[in-house]
């Protein structure tokens, strides 16, 4: 089922500015807009594809994505659980 609030315009929304630093190939749009189907995908698939990493912080477990896709996903969600509280 399609679900606007994972949609292209809804995710590309969450780039941020260190984005674009953090990943040079990101001022290409193809690149960009490919990146942004792959977050929708992620989406659509219930987060299937959501691929969790364990790391240590201050002696706890944490868990983070390596990706940036999957990275908007995550923001996404955030703010969507965030405006439902």
């Amino acid at each position: 089922m399609y679900n606007p609030t994972f949609g292209s315009a809804a995710l590309a929304r969450h780039l941020n500015k260190s984005d674009f630093l953090n990943q040079p190939a990101m001022k290409n749009e193809a690149h960009k807009a490919a990146l942004i189907i792959q977050a929708v995908t992620t989406a659509r698939n219930d987060f299937s594809s959501l691929p969790l990493t364990p790391n240590n912080l201050a002696g706890r477990t944490i868990y983070q994505v390596d990706d940036l896709a999957c990275d908007l996903v995550l923001r996404n969600l955030q703010t969507e659980v965030v405006r439902e509280i």
